[in-house]
Protein backbone atom coordinates (compact mmCIF):
# COMPACT_ATOMS: atom_id res chain seq x y z
CA UNK A 1 0.00 0.00 0.00
CA UNK A 2 0.79 3.66 -0.71
CA UNK A 3 0.17 6.91 0.02
CA UNK A 4 2.29 10.15 -1.93
CA UNK A 5 2.12 13.51 -1.17
CA UNK A 6 4.21 16.74 -1.26
CA UNK A 7 5.05 18.45 2.01
CA UNK A 8 6.25 21.73 1.37
CA UNK A 9 6.31 25.06 3.79
CA UNK A 10 6.82 28.37 2.85
CA UNK A 11 10.63 28.24 3.92
CA UNK A 12 13.70 28.13 2.37
CA UNK A 13 13.74 23.83 2.11
CA UNK A 14 12.11 22.02 -0.16
CA UNK A 15 11.03 18.61 1.11
CA UNK A 16 8.77 15.92 -0.50
CA UNK A 17 8.22 12.54 1.13
CA UNK A 18 6.11 9.33 0.64
CA UNK A 19 4.65 6.35 2.78
CA UNK A 20 5.55 3.17 0.63
CA UNK A 21 4.63 -0.43 2.68
CA UNK A 22 5.15 1.20 6.16
CA UNK A 23 8.41 2.96 5.43
CA UNK A 24 8.80 6.53 4.98
CA UNK A 25 10.71 8.04 1.99
CA UNK A 26 11.81 12.02 1.92
CA UNK A 27 13.89 13.85 -0.19
CA UNK A 28 15.31 16.91 1.23
CA UNK A 29 16.27 20.14 -0.87
CA UNK A 30 19.77 20.96 1.44
CA UNK A 31 21.14 24.17 -1.25
CA UNK A 32 18.83 25.35 -3.99
CA UNK A 33 20.95 27.16 -6.59
CA UNK A 34 18.24 28.65 -8.64
CA UNK A 35 15.92 27.19 -11.73
CA UNK A 36 18.48 26.50 -14.31
CA UNK A 37 20.79 24.46 -11.70
CA UNK A 38 21.79 21.23 -12.39
CA UNK A 39 20.56 19.04 -9.62
CA UNK A 40 22.36 16.41 -7.56
CA UNK A 41 21.28 13.29 -5.87
CA UNK A 42 22.90 12.21 -2.39
CA UNK A 43 22.33 8.74 -1.09
CA UNK A 44 23.52 7.85 2.31
CA UNK A 45 24.78 4.23 3.18
CA UNK A 46 23.66 1.82 5.87
CA UNK A 47 22.83 3.11 8.75
CA UNK A 48 23.55 6.65 7.58
CA UNK A 49 21.58 9.65 7.33
CA UNK A 50 20.39 11.87 5.08
CA UNK A 51 21.81 14.70 6.76
CA UNK A 52 25.47 13.07 6.59
CA UNK A 53 25.89 15.37 3.64
CA UNK A 54 25.68 19.05 5.36
CA UNK A 55 29.32 19.53 5.15
CA UNK A 56 29.38 19.01 1.99
CA UNK A 57 27.21 22.40 1.24
CA UNK A 58 30.74 24.35 -0.50
CA UNK A 59 32.58 25.18 -2.78
CA UNK A 60 31.89 23.68 -6.07
CA UNK A 61 28.01 22.21 -4.53
CA UNK A 62 26.71 25.38 -4.40
CA UNK A 63 26.71 25.72 -8.18
CA UNK A 64 24.06 22.98 -7.58
CA UNK A 65 20.83 22.32 -6.49
CA UNK A 66 21.46 19.64 -3.25
CA UNK A 67 18.71 17.16 -2.88
CA UNK A 68 19.73 14.71 -0.13
CA UNK A 69 17.40 10.93 -0.24
CA UNK A 70 16.50 9.38 3.38
CA UNK A 71 16.25 5.80 2.49
CA UNK A 72 15.00 2.80 4.20
CA UNK A 73 18.60 2.03 4.90
CA UNK A 74 19.09 4.66 7.44
CA UNK A 75 17.77 1.96 10.12
CA UNK A 76 15.10 4.12 11.31
CA UNK A 77 12.47 1.53 10.97
CA UNK A 78 14.18 -1.61 11.03
CA UNK A 79 15.31 -4.08 8.40
CA UNK A 80 12.03 -5.34 6.97
CA UNK A 81 12.02 -3.52 4.03
CA UNK A 82 14.63 -5.75 2.70
CA UNK A 83 11.75 -8.57 2.74
CA UNK A 84 9.34 -5.99 0.41
CA UNK A 85 11.88 -5.00 -2.64
CA UNK A 86 15.12 -5.02 -3.45
CA UNK A 87 17.00 -1.92 -2.38
CA UNK A 88 17.21 -0.52 -6.24
CA UNK A 89 13.32 -0.25 -6.22
CA UNK A 90 13.42 1.84 -2.78
CA UNK A 91 15.79 3.97 -4.86
CA UNK A 92 13.48 4.50 -7.78
CA UNK A 93 10.47 5.17 -5.27
CA UNK A 94 12.52 7.79 -3.55
CA UNK A 95 14.10 9.51 -6.71
CA UNK A 96 10.39 9.98 -8.33
CA UNK A 97 10.50 12.53 -5.65
CA UNK A 98 12.48 15.05 -7.04
CA UNK A 99 10.72 17.72 -9.07
CA UNK A 100 13.18 16.95 -12.08
CA UNK A 101 16.01 14.06 -13.09
CA UNK A 102 18.85 14.51 -11.32
CA UNK A 103 22.50 15.40 -14.01
CA UNK A 104 24.68 14.20 -10.86
CA UNK A 105 24.95 11.31 -7.88
CA UNK A 106 26.55 11.14 -5.50
CA UNK A 107 26.60 8.33 -3.00
CA UNK A 108 28.41 6.87 -0.16
CA UNK A 109 29.36 3.32 1.32
CA UNK A 110 26.23 0.61 0.76
CA UNK A 111 24.37 3.75 -1.30
CA UNK A 112 27.00 3.01 -3.89
CA UNK A 113 26.24 -0.83 -4.25
CA UNK A 114 22.59 0.17 -4.05
CA UNK A 115 22.85 3.07 -7.12
CA UNK A 116 25.19 0.46 -9.72
CA UNK A 117 22.83 -2.20 -9.59
CA UNK A 118 19.56 0.99 -10.09
CA UNK A 119 21.44 2.10 -12.68
CA UNK A 120 22.04 -1.20 -14.26
CA UNK A 121 18.68 -2.22 -14.60
CA UNK A 122 17.33 1.35 -15.23
CA UNK A 123 19.45 3.35 -17.44
CA UNK A 124 21.37 6.44 -16.85
CA UNK A 125 18.20 9.10 -18.41
CA UNK A 126 19.71 12.66 -17.87
CA UNK A 127 22.14 11.74 -15.90
CA UNK A 128 25.78 12.70 -16.67
CA UNK A 129 27.84 11.78 -14.09
CA UNK A 130 28.82 9.94 -10.20
CA UNK A 131 30.45 10.40 -7.48
CA UNK A 132 30.90 7.50 -5.61
CA UNK A 133 32.80 7.31 -1.94
CA UNK A 134 34.45 4.37 0.01
CA UNK A 135 33.11 1.45 -1.90
CA UNK A 136 32.36 -2.02 -1.61
CA UNK A 137 33.78 -3.91 -4.30
CA UNK A 138 35.64 -6.75 -5.48
CA UNK A 139 36.79 -8.49 -9.10
CA UNK A 140 36.54 -12.38 -8.04
CA UNK A 141 33.03 -13.77 -8.09
CA UNK A 142 33.74 -17.01 -6.32
CA UNK A 143 35.65 -17.56 -2.75
CA UNK A 144 32.73 -16.39 -0.80
CA UNK A 145 33.34 -18.28 2.23
CA UNK A 146 32.81 -17.50 6.11
CA UNK A 147 35.94 -15.84 5.90
CA UNK A 148 34.94 -13.52 3.77
CA UNK A 149 31.57 -13.09 5.53
CA UNK A 150 33.65 -12.85 8.67
CA UNK A 151 36.13 -10.39 7.69
CA UNK A 152 33.13 -7.96 6.13
CA UNK A 153 31.68 -8.25 9.88
CA UNK A 154 35.10 -7.06 11.05
CA UNK A 155 35.35 -4.09 8.76
CA UNK A 156 31.69 -3.22 9.09
CA UNK A 157 32.04 -2.87 13.32
CA UNK A 158 35.45 -0.92 12.48
CA UNK A 159 33.39 1.23 10.31
CA UNK A 160 30.66 1.76 13.00
CA UNK A 161 33.41 2.32 15.47
CA UNK A 162 34.75 5.78 13.46
CA UNK A 163 31.49 6.87 12.40
CA UNK A 164 30.59 6.65 16.47
CA UNK A 165 33.67 8.23 17.28
CA UNK A 166 32.69 11.42 14.94
CA UNK A 167 29.60 11.91 15.87
CA UNK A 168 30.85 11.74 19.35
CA UNK A 169 33.54 14.05 18.59
CA UNK A 170 35.95 12.10 20.52
CA UNK A 171 37.05 8.35 20.55
CA UNK A 172 35.58 6.56 23.26
CA UNK A 173 36.88 4.42 25.48
CA UNK A 174 37.53 0.28 24.48
CA UNK A 175 34.85 -1.24 26.76
CA UNK A 176 32.23 1.83 25.73
CA UNK A 177 33.32 1.98 22.37
CA UNK A 178 32.41 -1.65 22.20
CA UNK A 179 28.98 -2.10 24.01
CA UNK A 180 27.59 0.61 21.64
CA UNK A 181 28.65 -1.19 18.56
CA UNK A 182 27.20 -4.19 19.83
CA UNK A 183 24.30 -2.45 19.78
CA UNK A 184 24.30 -0.61 16.84
CA UNK A 185 24.87 -4.28 15.18
CA UNK A 186 22.20 -6.06 16.87
CA UNK A 187 19.69 -3.33 15.61
CA UNK A 188 20.98 -3.91 12.16
CA UNK A 189 20.52 -7.62 13.12
CA UNK A 190 21.80 -10.71 10.56
CA UNK A 191 19.26 -9.53 8.04
CA UNK A 192 20.60 -6.00 7.55
CA UNK A 193 24.06 -7.10 7.46
CA UNK A 194 22.98 -10.10 5.14
CA UNK A 195 21.49 -7.53 2.40
CA UNK A 196 24.67 -5.22 2.76
CA UNK A 197 27.09 -8.36 2.59
CA UNK A 198 24.89 -9.97 -0.10
CA UNK A 199 25.74 -6.42 -2.23
CA UNK A 200 29.59 -6.70 -1.75
CA UNK A 201 29.63 -10.39 -3.49
CA UNK A 202 27.47 -9.76 -6.53
CA UNK A 203 29.67 -7.02 -7.38
CA UNK A 204 31.77 -8.93 -9.87
CA UNK A 205 28.60 -9.82 -11.53
CA UNK A 206 27.05 -5.71 -12.36
CA UNK A 207 27.66 -5.14 -16.42
CA UNK A 208 29.67 -1.69 -15.87
CA UNK A 209 30.15 -1.02 -18.97
CA UNK A 210 26.26 0.22 -19.61
CA UNK A 211 27.51 2.79 -17.20
CA UNK A 212 29.50 5.00 -19.88
CA UNK A 213 29.52 8.10 -17.67
CA UNK A 214 32.38 9.93 -16.17
CA UNK A 215 32.41 8.80 -12.31
CA UNK A 216 34.71 9.66 -10.13
CA UNK A 217 36.09 7.29 -7.26
CA UNK A 218 37.08 8.39 -3.84
CA UNK A 219 38.48 5.91 -0.96
CA UNK A 220 39.74 6.93 2.52
CA UNK A 221 43.32 5.67 3.11
CA UNK A 222 42.04 4.87 6.59
CA UNK A 223 39.36 2.85 5.30
CA UNK A 224 39.10 -0.29 7.58
CA UNK A 225 35.82 -1.76 5.02
CA UNK A 226 35.80 -0.14 2.21
CA UNK A 227 39.16 -0.67 0.67
CA UNK A 228 41.38 1.78 -1.41
CA UNK A 229 42.29 -1.54 -3.58
CA UNK A 230 38.69 -2.54 -3.99
CA UNK A 231 38.02 1.65 -4.62
CA UNK A 232 40.61 1.64 -7.31
CA UNK A 233 38.99 -2.21 -9.03
CA UNK A 234 35.41 0.14 -9.02
CA UNK A 235 37.09 2.69 -10.90
CA UNK A 236 38.76 0.56 -13.37
CA UNK A 237 35.76 -1.32 -14.32
CA UNK A 238 33.75 1.57 -14.71
CA UNK A 239 34.11 2.78 -18.34
CA UNK A 240 35.04 6.55 -17.51
CA UNK A 241 36.25 5.35 -13.58
CA UNK A 242 39.15 7.49 -11.99
CA UNK A 243 40.06 7.01 -8.34
CA UNK A 244 41.21 9.90 -5.77
CA UNK A 245 42.19 7.97 -2.10
CA UNK A 246 41.83 10.73 0.40
CA UNK A 247 45.26 10.74 2.86
CA UNK A 248 44.44 10.37 6.32
CA UNK A 249 40.68 9.56 6.02
CA UNK A 250 38.27 7.10 7.18
CA UNK A 251 35.19 5.77 5.71
CA UNK A 252 32.91 9.42 6.34
CA UNK A 253 35.40 11.64 3.88
CA UNK A 254 32.31 14.24 3.99
CA UNK A 255 32.18 14.32 7.14
CA UNK A 256 36.11 14.15 8.13
CA UNK A 257 37.51 16.02 5.49
CA UNK A 258 34.89 18.03 3.42
CA UNK A 259 36.86 20.38 2.14
CA UNK A 260 39.25 17.67 0.47
CA UNK A 261 36.03 15.83 -0.99
CA UNK A 262 35.25 19.22 -2.10
CA UNK A 263 38.48 19.88 -3.92
CA UNK A 264 38.40 16.68 -5.30
CA UNK A 265 35.20 17.10 -6.75
CA UNK A 266 35.92 20.29 -7.92
CA UNK A 267 38.78 19.14 -9.66
CA UNK A 268 36.74 15.99 -11.55
CA UNK A 269 34.11 18.56 -12.40
CA UNK A 270 36.78 20.97 -14.38
CA UNK A 271 38.26 18.02 -16.07
CA UNK A 272 35.52 16.24 -16.91
CA UNK A 273 32.08 18.21 -16.76
CA UNK A 274 33.14 21.84 -16.88
CA UNK A 275 29.42 22.81 -18.53
CA UNK A 276 28.17 22.16 -14.99
CA UNK A 277 30.39 24.74 -13.68
CA UNK A 278 29.25 27.64 -15.71
CA UNK A 279 28.28 30.54 -14.08
CA UNK A 280 24.10 30.75 -13.82
CA UNK A 281 22.08 33.56 -12.59
CA UNK A 282 20.18 33.08 -9.00
CA UNK A 283 17.14 35.37 -9.01
CA UNK A 284 17.70 37.80 -6.45
CA UNK A 285 14.44 37.62 -4.84
CA UNK A 286 13.79 34.98 -2.32
CA UNK A 287 11.69 32.60 -3.93
CA UNK A 288 9.73 30.42 -1.64
CA UNK A 289 9.82 26.64 -1.73
CA UNK A 290 6.36 26.39 -3.10
CA UNK A 291 7.20 28.61 -5.87
CA UNK A 292 10.13 26.44 -6.92
CA UNK A 293 8.45 23.38 -7.09
CA UNK A 294 5.20 24.94 -9.18
CA UNK A 295 7.64 26.53 -11.39
CA UNK A 296 10.17 23.08 -11.82
CA UNK A 297 6.62 21.53 -12.96
CA UNK A 298 5.53 23.99 -14.93
CA UNK A 299 8.66 23.50 -17.14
Amino acid sequence: MESAGVKVADREEYSAQRQVDGQRLRVHCLHWAGPDAPVVAMVHGLEGSWDTWHPLRRGCFKRFTLFSLKLPWDGQAGYEWCHVRPAREWLALTLDLLPVAPTLIVAHSYGVNVVLEYLERNGLGALEGLVLMSSFYRTDAGGNDWRVFEGCLRGFRAILEQGIALRRGRELETGLMSVIVDKVVDHVGPVGFAECFSHFVRTPLLHLERLALPALVIAGERDPGATAAGNAALAAALPAGQITVLPRCGHFGMVEHPHLVEATVRQFLMQRLPALLVDRPVPSTRHTARERVNQWREE
